[in-house]
Parts: C-alpha cells; structure tokens; sequence
C-alpha cells in the first residue's frame, strides 16, 4: 500500500521499505531544490527507474506530479493552467481579483490571459477605459497577455470564445472574471485538481467556490460534488469544454420531457427556468448552458467544503448581479497542501441544503410557471 496526497503543486507517493538508500538519497536531493526553488516541502517520494536528466527539468518547472502505475512508478513532469480573466467596465472590482490572484504562490509561474470587452453604450466607455488602463500595468505572472475587443460581445460570447481560443493550446484553464477574491492557495488547490482528476470523466469542472451550506457532520471528504457548474473562479479540460453544445439543439426534445427537467433540477430548481429564459432569449448565460452540458453527461463539477473563492460583485455592478449578501463566505486562506478522493458520489443531504439555498422563492416559480409553462 501506498499513500498520495497533493502539497504545494506536487503529488507524491511515499518510499516502498525495499527501495535502495541510492534512490532515496537522489529523491531527498530533489525535494531539497523543490523547497529552494518554490517553496515545496516535500518529505517522501516515489522513484523513477530513468533518472536520466531529471534534476535539469527539476529546476525549469514550478509544478511537479508524480503519480503511479502497477509496476513502476514515475515522474511526470506537468505545466500549470493559464489563467483567464475576463474584465469589463469595473475597474475597483477588476484591481482586487488581480491583487488577490497575484498573492498566490503559482502567480508568477502562471501564464494570465485578460479579455477585455468592448463598451455596450456611451455609458460604459469611462469604464471600460480605466480598466484598460489598470490592467496594462499589471505584473507578476510568467506572461501576461491583453485582449481588447474592438465591440461589446457580451458576457456570455466573451466567455464562450475566450476560453475557447486558449484551449486552441493548452488542455485545460482556470477562468475568473472581474470581481473574484481568491484564497492565498487557489491556485495550488485547482491546480493539483485539474491533474488528479484529468481521467475521471464524471468530474466536468472544478471550482474554487464553496456554497455557504451547513455541511453534514458526518461528511468526511473536504470536497463535494454537484450535478451543476458554479462559474465563480473555475477550471476545466480542453475535451470536457469543446465538447459542449452551446446552441443546446436537443431543447426541444428536452422541453417536452417532464422527467428530464425534473432530474435537471436536482441541482437546484432555478436550472430549468433560467435555461428556459436562454432558450428564449430572455438572457445570455453561458453558465446555464455549461450546468446543462454537466447534466447531459452525467457529469459533476467539484466544490470545495471550504472556499477559496468570494465573489464581490454581488452589489449590483455587473452582468447577471444584483445586491445580496446570501452568498457570502469564509475564505480558506489557511490550508496548503490537497487530498482529493477518487469516486465522490453526490451526498444526498448536500444536494438537499444547496437546493434550498438555490431554490426560487414562490412568487418567482408562480411567475415561472406562467411564462415557460401554461403560456408556452
């Protein structure tokens, strides 16, 4: 038996009792450059039968993974995700999310990708201005590349294909918009993610996100999976987003199935009325859309128990926001160093606490009712 475990970007298996002195002396000497370098303390390690070349590459990488097959063990080395952020016309929201993801330790290793929408109006010109002009200073990643669109194309197509044309060339992303706060570990935490899970096709995505639930006492893991997206501070693979029918063709089909929409809504009753408004052009939701794709897949996104994510734009300033504080969370600035468990399944009585979280009030489903189901 072996144990893993994710700490400070590096996954590592511990020592079998046989293993010779030779081979952990050379392991000891690379966690060593590991801890000068970055920062990682890293006690035990696996070995690899080829050493060949391996303390070069130690020291051009900032994120390491050793995993594990049957009958052998090896060292493979991994990039981290570029990171994207989508910016708009609020500079002070867009200053404190850099800030934050700038205090991250993978910061400077990580490649930052910024979007920046054009002006819908007169109105937002001043905004969108000023924010360019912050995010022109910006420093402290391995790369920093702006994109400025020359029009407005709206959250949801500025989502769409932003991420999409970074997937052109990298297989997988963490995608933030303008009014994120992120724990001093977030990036370690959704890093380590991305590679543990990259094989388990149920987990579609990864958020930083906690929802402010009483979390069962009983519950033993630190994450939690859901049959919905959360589209505050999250990340994803290069086959899971491509694959996604963002016209939903089968709505149709969908909309005449109660069974379905029932089941869809396990994740919260506000999916199937706010896809039914995407449908019918009462708004412009990418997330919506994505929740759908988790859900034709049978797939799940994965939330942390404690968040690392606070979203501050819930004061009315931007796209799909209004003023409320339901939201709000405790952020986790304190943990380093990940376990993820293989096979989560979805807890029942975590699915039931987010749902009345999320659930409608009885006006907003009589009003739902009207429009999407007896005036359809």
């Amino acid at each position: 038996m072996f144990f893993s475990t994710v700490s400070g970007g590096v996954q590592f298996y511990r020592f079998k009792e046989d293993d010779s002195s030779e081979v952990k002396n050379k392991f000891n000497k690379i966690s060593t450059i590991l801890f000068e370098l970055y920062g990682f303390n890293c006690r035990a390690f696996c070995y690899n039968h080829s050493l060949k070349n391996i303390f070069e590459e130690c020291t051009q990488s900032p994120f390491l993974f050793l995993s594990c097959t049957k009958e052998n063990y090896y060292l493979q080395m991994q990039e981290l995700a570029p990171i994207v952020l989508f910016v708009y016309n609020r500079p002070w929201h867009s200053k404190k999310t850099v800030e934050a993801i700038n205090k991250n330790m993978l910061a400077e290793k990580s490649e930052l990708y910024i979007f920046s929408d054009g002006p819908k109006n007169d109105k937002d010109i001043e905004g969108v201005k000023k924010v360019r002009e912050f995010i022109k200073g910006i420093k402290g990643f391995s790369k920093t590349v702006i994109v400025e669109r020359g029009k407005n194309l709206g959250l949801a197509n500025s989502v769409i294909n932003g991420v999409t044309e970074i997937l052109q060339y990298h297989d997988r992303v963490i995608v933030l918009e303008d009014d994120l706060i992120s724990s001093l570990h977030f990036l370690e935490f959704i890093n380590s993610a991305l590679i543990f899970y990259a094989d388990d096709s149920k987990i579609i995505s990864i958020t930083g996100y906690g929802l402010p639930i009483n979390i069962p006492s009983d519950y033993k893991y630190e994450y939690y999976v859901l049959p919905r997206a959360s589209s505050w501070g999250w990340a994803s693979w290069r086959n899971r987003w491509m694959d996604v029918d963002w016209q939903v063709k089968n709505y149709q089909e969908f909309n005449k199935d109660k069974i379905e929409q029932k089941k869809f809504n396990k994740g919260g009753e506000d999916l199937v009325p706010m896809l039914k408004a995407q449908i019918k052009g009462e708004i412009n939701s990418w997330a919506i859309r994505w929740s759908y794709y988790h859900f034709i897949k049978k797939g799940h996104c994965l939330y942390p128990v404690k968040s690392k994510i606070q979203n501050i734009g819930t004061d009315s300033s931007g796209t799909h926001s209004s003023t409320t504080n339901k939201y709000n969370v405790e952020l986790d600035f304190h943990k380093s160093g990940f376990q993820f468990p293989r096979n989560l399944e979805l807890d029942n009585s975590i699915v039931n606490r987010v749902n009345a979280l999320v659930r409608p009030s009885l006006f907003r489903k009589v009003i739902n009712y009207l429009k999407y189901d007896l005036l359809k």
